[in-house]
């Protein structure tokens, strides 16, 4: 989240109190935005953070987020730069008690396009074993963002429906509903992947033989490769075909 999604979100009536900056390595400007807009609850993953927002928006409310298993399978991969390790959550929340923070949840996020439901499940367990590190500290710990992951398609290795039966299991589990814990999730893929259809135009043609022979008339019996060019690429709209490890329809390919 960033100041703009922050402002829009706002400017239709969304009471700050529901607003997450679920963002652990924020600018101290946003910060200071943040503060003045009432927006209190915000991630973080590491000491620097803690000392940031002690100095901006020392009433904040703090929500900690922590890494899922290192060998959960997912299309990319967001543990690279965020997440804090559970076995270390503990010195961030020690951290958090001396400088008089206030820590409220736990977040995490298993990678986009998960391809291991049971990674959830065991992420649950984690997120578990620190929110009661917390509450052992003193901190009200009373919110779980279970972040994404959630798949957008029907047509996907893991569906939507496997995931939620792991999640809801697990939150019977770690965090049953007398408990009253407040939940959030970040479903941005389960909502938008399939929301949008992009029209192209054809610029131009190339056709090759099969020995790599360009001709533009080809013998159709050698049964020839054509190739469409068209009017965006991988530098544009279809950005995630490199950077999302998105599948792309086999017949064609952008350049």
């Amino acid at each position: 989240m960033n100041k703009v999604e922050i402002q829009k979100i706002l400017s239709i009536g969304v009471s700050p109190s529901r607003i997450i900056y679920a963002h652990p390595c924020k600018q101290s400007s946003l910060i200071r935005f943040s503060a003045n807009s009432n927006v209190e609850m915000m991630t973080f993953d590491n000491e620097s953070e803690l000392h940031k927002v002690k100095s901006l928006f020392p009433t904040a409310k703090l929500v900690l987020r922590i890494l899922p298993p290192s060998k959960c399978k997912c299309l990319w991969d967001l543990s690279i730069k965020s997440g804090v390790k559970p076995a270390k959550a503990i010195h961030l929340l020690r951290g958090a008690k001396s400088i008089e923070l206030d820590v409220k949840g736990v977040s995490f996020h298993v990678g986009g396009g998960c391809l291991e439901p049971e990674a959830m499940a065991a992420t649950f367990k984690e997120a578990r074993m620190v929110f009661d590190q917390g509450r052992d500290l003193g901190f009200n710990m009373m919110m779980l963002d279970i972040g994404g992951g959630f798949p957008g398609h029907a047509s996907v290795p893991v569906s939507f429906h496997s995931i939620a039966q792991v999640v809801n299991m697990a939150l019977e589990k770690y965090f049953p509903a007398e408990e009253g814990i407040e939940f959030i999730a970040e479903p941005g893929t389960y909502m938008v992947a399939s929301g949008f259809t992009l029209a192209v135009n054809i610029i131009s043609k190339r056709i090759e033989q099969r020995d790599g022979e360009l001709t533009d008339q080809p013998n159709m019996s050698d049964n020839p490769v054509v190739m469409y060019y068209i009017s965006d690429g991988v530098y544009g709209s279809f950005s995630t075909l490199r950077y999302d490890h998105t599948a792309e329809d086999q017949s064609s390919h952008s350049m």
